[in-house]
């Protein structure tokens, strides 16, 4: 059993990634062990969706929802490249399937902004406290099935360059939102 369970986590890193045009069907990955097979398909992230309005969320395939609402130059005087998005995230309900001790973790990587280029810029390694940009949104933070958190991002940007879209990105899901 504790081989399975091992075995459980490296069959979804695999799967994490696996994206396919709708054309083509999903791959599948089964692994077997004594008195015990476990199937998985991974979902196709979606490609050439329309990026959403700021203040509209997008929903992730394990039903969680994102919003991004504001975004900000400058906002810190130290650093004047640094800018910030006004983030949300709703965490879904509990999958039934999911095991009892695990808990949902959330946090500012799967977020960065993109210039008219196509240049990625992600969350701030250092930020300093940001008066035109509180609450932070938290860099890792545990939180309960069914929680809300709202907060601001701190991207190192370019303060040179007009940022076009928000992108949120995970295993599964991608979404984007145009910036203004």
């Amino acid at each position: 059993m504790n081989k399975m369970t091992a075995l459980l986590p490296v069959a979804a890193l695999m799967l994490a990634g696996c994206g396919t045009p709708a054309a083509q069907p999903a791959p599948t990955v089964t692994v077997t062990q004594p008195a015990v097979t476990v199937t998985a398909t991974p979902t196709p992230v979606a490609k050439d969706v329309a990026p959403l309005a700021l203040g509209k969320s997008g929903t992730s395939s394990s039903g969680s929802t994102m919003t991004v609402y504001a975004h900000k130059k400058n906002v810190e005087p130290q650093d004047p490249n640094q800018e910030a998005i006004d983030v949300k995230v709703c965490v879904g309900s509990k999958p039934a399937e999911a095991e009892t001790d695990m808990t949902p973790v959330i946090g500012s990587s799967p977020w960065a902004i993109f210039d008219a280029e196509d240049r990625r810029y992600e969350a701030a390694r250092t930020t300093w406290s940001h008066e035109g940009a509180q609450p932070g949104y938290p860099v890792e933070q545990r939180v309960n099935w069914g929680d809300c958190v709202r907060g601001w991002v701190i991207i190192q940007g370019q303060a040179s360059m007009k940022m076009t879209k928000v992108r949120y990105t995970n295993s599964d899901t991608i979404l984007e939102w145009k910036l203004p």
